[in-house]
């Protein structure tokens, strides 16, 4: 029974490693948290190679491998951008940077609690365009006329008010703003989008 919990942990890992180093080799998530994803599932992989030998596992040793069996890969998926993880990642890091932000600065700008995320398009001038929520903090926007940009973005304390900067020419401007989470619709200059389901 030990022999096989473990290899299974050992397949389940591994395979969380491999799809973490191809994610590194193809751009599909950032270097140092994949490299960082990728490394911790290979250890894990030796440290279970290395157990097979003991009779029985502790309680401890059970409860640290099946941890790192439900987060390590969970962890890959959703900084690799695989659904649902990376909605529920980018959830999580918007709730944690507006409770921060809040702490740190008061009544200052913050990022509202209910942040979008995912992608919502629109028709504009008879073309699809569309404004996709990567992370908390990186927006991609796309229309016929100006092609893809891709931009840092911060909503502001009111809610009302994003503020965007492209990242190819450093550009920002302020542009008004409302996310309607509970119809999936974000508003950008009188402009709505809908979310994709």
């Amino acid at each position: 029974m030990n022999k096989l919990l473990l290899t299974i942990i050992v397949t389940i890992l591994f395979a969380s490693g491999v799809f973490a180093v191809f994610c590194l080799l193809t751009g599909n998530i950032d270097t140092m948290m994949g490299g960082l994803l990728a490394f911790a599932s290979f250890a894990i992989v030796l440290w279970c190679l290395t157990l097979r030998k003991e009779a029985r596992l502790g309680l401890w040793t059970f409860i640290l491998l099946l941890g790192s069996v439900l987060l390590l890969p969970s962890t890959t998926l959703a900084y690799s951008g695989v659904e649902p993880f990376a909605t529920g990642k980018d959830f999580l890091l918007s709730n944690a940077r507006s409770n921060a932000e809040t702490v740190t600065n008061g009544a200052g700008n913050i990022i509202p609690e209910q942040c979008p995320s995912g992608k919502y398009t629109t028709q504009k001038m008879g073309a699809q365009a569309s404004v996709t929520f990567r992370s908390s903090d990186i927006l991609e926007m796309e229309d016929a006329v100006n092609g893809r940009r891709i931009y840092e973005y911060k909503i502001l304390g009111d809610g009302e008010t994003i503020k965007i900067t492209d990242v190819t020419s450093g550009n920002t401007t302020s542009h008004s703003f409302n996310y309607v989470k509970d119809y999936g619709i974000v508003v950008i200059d009188n402009v709505e989008y809908y979310k994709e389901t």
